[in-house]
């Protein structure tokens, strides 16, 4: 009978340190955005270590995701989430700059027309209406607070503007989930709260008045794929949905069906010194015209 030998446990080598060694490589091009790039690299860090995969990911795609996300100014782990994604047709892993629902109301607020925005899913049983009013659409919802759960049924996104303004945006669960099934890595198991929230919040926020940096975070979206619902801007060769404003029950049957944007005739007519006067006392008068928001501020 032959002796087995104990066999000795093969220590992992610890990944952290050769993963901030990399990210290192680009506190440089962190530091254009006006960020702390320490801060973002301990973040990439403190994410990697919560969700191992990351480690795993070319150092390329690491670098371009915080570069990204430092473009928004949205924190990772707070507002905005690095997810590895598996290219199968290179077979590696690359990482990927994703924001959530918190980040893109907070850069809606950031851009100082929006006020607040609040989000809710409405679940199965709960009290729900939806109406139209002189004023816009008005939501009715009385959550239920006890024993809270079961079946999303939908979700709203309400934003609340200056000057008493609001818009609204209601999805049913089956937009959502249409929306979804397009989705790289959220597609399968039961519908998740935050992620109707975030569906609703994403395609509310393409209404609203947009700064650089929301237009930014809503077209990185886009181009990741995760939440396939129509371009923020027309882009040149390429099909647009159309943006939508206030949410009707009726206007998603249409609201997927592609425009395409075609160059219009110019007439050229001859401009007088008359025009020219007239155009000149216009420029000035506008010039001295207040600012609204400025003044409400």
């Amino acid at each position: 009978m032959t002796e087995e030998k104990p066999t000795k446990a093969v220590a992992k080598a610890d990944p952290r340190p050769a993963y901030r060694a990399t990210l290192e490589k680009y506190r440089d091009k962190l530091a254009v955005f006006g960020v702390r790039p320490e801060a973002y690299i301990e973040a990439a860090l403190m994410a990697a270590v919560k969700l191992p995969k990351l480690f795993k990911c070319t150092p390329e795609s690491v670098a371009l995701a915080l570069r990204q996300c430092a473009q928004t100014g949205l924190e990772i782990g707070r507002t905005a989430h690095l997810v590895p994604f598996e290219d199968k047709d290179r077979g590696t892993v690359v990482a990927t700059f994703v924001p959530d629902y918190k980040g893109l109301i907070e850069l809606a607020v950031a851009t100082g027309k929006v006020v607040s925005i609040r989000t809710r899913c409405v679940y199965e049983g709960e009290p729900f209406e939806y109406s139209e009013a002189a004023g816009g659409p008005e939501i009715r919802h009385v959550p239920r607070l006890a024993g809270a759960g079961g079946r999303i049924v939908g979700a709203y996104a309400i934003a609340d503007l200056r000057f008493g303004r609001w818009k609204v945006e209601w999805m049913t669960a089956d937009e959502i989930e249409a929306i979804r099934g397009k989705s790289k890595s959220w597609a399968k198991g039961p519908l998740q709260d935050w992620y109707a929230r975030k569906t609703v919040v994403r395609r509310l926020c393409k209404t609203l008045p947009a700064n650089a940096r929301l237009q930014q975070a809503l077209q990185h979206d886009d181009a990741e794929g995760e939440l396939l619902d129509g371009e923020v801007e027309p882009l040149e060769g390429r099909e647009q949905a159309p943006r939508r404003g206030y949410a009707l029950p009726g206007d998603y049957a249409h609201a997927g069906e592609p425009r395409t944007y075609e160059a219009a005739e110019v007439a050229v007519t001859e401009v007088t010194e008359a025009d020219e006067q007239r155009g000149r006392a216009r420029a000035a008068a506008m010039a001295d015209m207040p600012d609204p928001y400025e003044e409400a501020a």
